[in-house]
């Protein structure tokens, strides 16, 4: 408003604001208006969001490495149980003389 020109209605509105912080002090009610103060707690949620962000982002990595571990396992023993099964059934049939080796 001063830059515009309104030098009398922005020195009202900066003492109606300076007013209405005094009686809310005296009524006992904390009137936060300091600068620094507002810009350090500002700070410090940044912050403490980019911490928990890495966090996150780490156990999101480490569950992702998990599940590739355990499906890598399963794979494996998928497998391992279905060439047992095919080497009991050769065997079987070997026994029986449905397969002769060296034909």
């Amino acid at each position: 408003m001063e830059q515009k020109g309104h030098t009398k209605k922005a020195s009202e509105v900066i003492e109606q604001s300076a007013w209405s912080s005094a009686l809310q002090k005296a009524e006992g009610v904390k009137v936060r208006n300091d600068v620094d103060l507002i810009k350090k707690t500002i700070k410090k949620k940044e912050s403490n969001k980019k911490t928990s962000q890495k966090t996150w982002e780490q156990r999101k990595e480490i569950i992702e490495k998990k599940k590739t571990e355990k499906l890598n396992t399963r794979k494996k023993n998928i497998k391992i149980r279905k060439e047992a099964k095919l080497n009991k059934k050769m065997k079987k049939m070997k026994n029986r003389g449905h397969i002769v080796p060296g034909f």
